[in-house]
């Protein structure tokens, strides 16, 4: 043991025979303290995390860990904990340039250092196994030792475990599995995988328990597909030789867990036949929904990559020596929201068609780069853990309505038209390698949203009964393209654009002025495919002209045009332009070109009207080209001084807010309709 960790023990044990409840009779060794020292000890701060070194309270502190290091010689008792744990994981890593932040409880330390000559941001897991750790400390967070190898019989312990919980606790997980006389949901073809055999069974009898797989074909040459010249071979033998890696292990998994039949994708559709990828394409949320459960090769980035792993060094818990605590590199957080994926350890979630896969599928096992993480309508379980969360009727976390990219899937459930927004907000920053199967790759779940929305109609993206607020979408941040050379949707849904597309949360209501007066909708099948033939939508509407000038700041390239004075008081704010125009093509717009903004949404909450931006095409064809926002100048003006005197954003409720939206939603009202039509 190290000179360092020598040190901070003493530190420890003397501090710790100081608190209030410590046993009198400890051994003179580990207690030997000046008196007048003592009482120096009790009565000082630590100038680390500036509490008392005697109490066990914590909360956040921060510094340099030559700072903690030099608290804990100094005997805070908090400090020397701290330091102890760290030297415990590593003790190359006290020099002066690092740094850590600590919370409360230790429930995170954040740690900032260079390791072997190289930046190392990381979190370090303090954790204990029961809450009786052998510490001062007794709320120091209860978490579980990693096995290390995804592919251990631990691991598989540990699955056979959540899903015996699942099946005994969870109402909500089993109450979807359909009717045992209904087999309408089971899969046309399925892998059977008994007799120590794989082959490929077509409409299975009975209701047969099965898994489906989620993963990353990657390159299509390595994958093992059923073709039109395979499928009488395959339902005889899939050869466990032509499989790839990531098949390999999911039929391991299944025959650990005791599952017969297995559905993945390139196997159980045959591939390059458009008369059966059109009758099975549809069925992918019976599919996925009606699986015990999905497997997901979630850190694999192709199919050749498996599903196992090994843990880090790092990742596999040290205990503090003379405790019951651990410590190690924290495992990765499963992702909360879609907005925020790391391609590089999480790459399967970043891939388009996963999306309704994850969606759809009532238990999810995800194989991760350090762990498995278990996912069902109840709960999140993780190994380490760490991912720990209640889900479903189980979450008690109250949400903001308003804020509906924050809130779970499942809050959402009673308003369509929000959750509609937020599926698509977190479906249109994932990737597709073909922009053709935007709307294949929605489908299941576009299905599902057609049973909320009894008689209304699915279009190009958008809904017939909500189209005007539908209208409404902005790409953000900021558009990563220019236009498509080949045609996909109109130019009024969000399927045109390749960025990420959203909706203000808080706007609700539609300028009476504005109506729809025609839609043509044709599309070649099922609308949710998106194979649209034809597609324009006739608005009566006001129009504001305008200009786009690229010349101008890039975040106010929209200006009002100088022949329409009357709309000085207006201020344009956040236009969010649908492409990035300057990019040489057929579709750029020259510059300055002159546009009309279509004032249609209302928002009441911060005072602002919303509209699109349109270019003239011909007569009275337009095109969309960006999203807007209009709002009156003096309520701008209210908004700075808002900010400038801290008060945020609590200037849209005042009075003087609301009288201007109002004057303005009164002026739009008096501009004279026009007759447009948007392809």
């Amino acid at each position: 043991m190290s000179r360092l960790q020598n040190r901070l023990d003493r530190s420890l044990t003397a501090l710790t025979g100081l608190l209030p409840g410590s046993r009198a009779n400890e051994p003179e060794t580990t207690s030997r303290v000046d008196s007048t020292h003592t009482a120096r000890v009790i009565a000082a701060r630590c100038s680390c995390c500036h509490r008392s070194k005697t109490t066990i309270e914590t909360t956040y502190w921060d510094g340099t860990l030559d700072h903690l290091r030099s608290a804990a010689d100094e005997g805070c008792i908090r400090c020397s904990f701290l330091a102890k744990c760290i030297v415990s994981f590593a003790s190359d890593i006290f020099q002066k340039q690092n740094s850590f932040r600590a919370w409360a409880n230790f429930s995170t330390c954040e740690l900032k250092v260079h390791r072997n000559g190289k930046p190392d941001n990381f979190v370090l897991d303090i954790f204990a196994l029961h809450e009786q750790n052998n510490t001062p400390f007794n709320n120091i967070p209860i978490k579980r030792l990693l096995p290390g190898d995804t592919s251990s019989d631990m691991t598989s312990i540990t699955i056979a475990n959540w899903i015996q919980d699942c099946k005994s606790n969870h109402t909500d997980c089993n109450s979807i599995i359909p009717d045992f006389h209904d087999t309408s949901y089971s899969p046309k073809r399925l892998l059977d995988l008994t007799n120590a055999r794989i082959v490929l069974r077509e409409n299975v009898p009975g209701r047969p328990v099965y898994a489906c797989l989620s993963h990353c074909w990657g390159r299509s040459n390595d994958l093992t597909k059923t073709t039109l010249e395979n499928i009488d071979e395959f339902k005889t033998l899939i050869p466990w030789k032509d499989l790839t890696k990531t098949f390999r292990d999911a039929v391991e998994i299944c025959r650990r867990a005791e599952i017969n039949f297995l559905w993945i994708d390139s196997l159980c559709i045959i591939q390059g036949c458009k008369d059966d990828w059109d009758e099975q394409a549809p069925q992918m949320a019976s599919i996925y929904r009606s699986a015990f459960v999905t497997i997901a090769a979630t850190n694999s980035k192709e199919t050749i990559e498996g599903c196992y792993r090994t843990a880090g060094a790092d990742y596999l818990a040290k205990c503090v020596p003379g405790t019951d605590v651990y410590v190690r590199r924290q495992p990765s957080k499963f992702p909360t929201h879609w907005a925020s994926i790391s391609s590089e350890e999480w790459p399967l979630l970043n891939r388009g068609w996963i999306y309704q896969e994850m969606r759809l599928s009532r238990r999810v096992l995800h194989f991760c780069s350090q762990e498995v993480i278990w996912e069902c309508q109840n709960a999140r379980r993780s190994e380490s853990g760490c991912s720990d969360k209640p889900l479903g009727s189980k979450d008690t976390q109250t949400y903001k309505t308003t804020m509906y990219g924050a809130v779970p899937y499942s809050k959402l459930a009673e308003d369509p038209r929000k959750l509609w927004y937020r599926t698509v907000q977190d479906y249109s920053r994932l990737q597709l390698t073909f922009e053709k199967d935007k709307m294949p790759a929605l489908a299941a779940l576009t299905r599902d949203m057609e049973t909320l929305r009894a008689d209304d109609r699915f279009l190009a993206g958008l809904w017939e009964k909500t189209l005007l607020l539908d209208l409404l979408w902005m790409v953000w941040p900021s558009p990563k393209t220019g236009r498509l050379a080949t045609w996909r949707a109109p130019t009024w849904s969000w399927a045109c654009v390749q960025s990420q597309v959203m909706w203000g949360s808080s706007v609700d209501h539609v300028l009476e002025s504005v109506k729809v007066d025609d839609i043509r909708y044709v599309t070649t099948g099922p609308a949710c495919m998106g194979e649209i033939q034809e597609a324009s939508i006739s608005l009566h509407v006001p129009l504001l002209r305008a200009k786009f000038d690229s010349a101008r700041f890039e975040s106010a390239r929209l200006c009002w045009d100088p022949i329409t004075p009357f709309l000085y008081d207006l201020v344009i704010q956040d236009e969010k332009m649908d492409y990035d125009f300057s990019l040489p093509g057929p579709c750029n717009i020259l510059s300055p070109t002159e546009v009309f903004i279509a004032p249609i949404g209302i928002n009441k909450l911060n005072c602002h009207h919303t509209g699109i931006v349109l270019r003239k095409q011909d007569r009275s064809i337009y095109e969309r080209v960006g999203y807007a926002e209009i709002q009156h100048r003096e309520v701008v003006d209210m908004f700075d001084k808002g900010l400038r005197g801290g008060r945020g954003m609590t200037w849209s409720f005042s009075v003087e807010g609301n009288e201007k939206l109002d004057l303005v939603t009164t002026f739009f009202m008096s501009i004279p309709v026009c007759s447009v039509t948007i392809i």
